[in-house]
């Protein structure tokens, strides 16, 4: 009976902790990472393995958004009408063109590619907000701090916990007071 129990609780578990926002990747068109931010309990090798099969698994489509850039600007999801997604394994990945950029949020279980394109959304106005001068590889080394601060507002431990920009961007300027005095 507890032996059984405790199989029972280690399925909810694992169940819980694959039901999450997995990461956040921006990536140049040569496939290099520029900004990463993982949720999930994975080592370093499992992210760069996992990092690299986004890559080979999405690349051939990026031709698709990049070609786009000159074409729409200014939308909800960056360059792009819709986002593009990819299902790899058990995770969904949505991405998209930004800038000179792709930006990628992988997520699985009820972070389906509908809520990851309305948390890649928010992301990508947070980049832009960022990068006032436009969405460049070296816009965003620079503001990777600030980055970094605004979308650990938009997700935590791997759920979504603010998706409205204005409120992100209130919380992550508190933060920012305090770093500064």
């Amino acid at each position: 009976d507890r032996i059984e129990k405790r199989r029972v609780l280690l399925q909810l578990q694992a169940k819980y902790l694959d039901d999450m926002i997995h990461n956040i990747l921006v990536i140049n068109f040569n496939g290099n990472i520029i900004f990463s931010k993982h949720y999930d309990n994975t080592t370093e090798e499992e992210r760069y393995d996992w990092e690299c099969t986004v890559y080979e698994m999405t690349r051939d489509e990026w031709a698709l958004s990049r070609n786009s850039l000159d074409q729409q600007k200014g939308d909800k999801y960056g360059d792009k009408n819709l986002p593009l997604v990819a299902s790899i394994g058990e995770k969904y990945v949505v991405y998209s063109g930004l800038g000179e950029l792709m930006i990628f949020i992988t997520g699985s279980c009820e972070y389906d590619e509908l809520i990851l394109m309305d948390i890649l959304a928010t992301m990508i106005e947070i980049v832009k907000g960022i990068c006032k001068k436009g969405v460049t590889e070296a816009g965003v080394i620079e503001a990777y701090h600030k980055i970094s601060i605004h979308s650990d507002e938009l997700i935590k431990s791997g759920f979504l916990n603010i998706i409205q920009n204005d409120t992100i961007y209130s919380y992550a300027h508190m933060k920012y007071d305090k770093t500064t005095k």
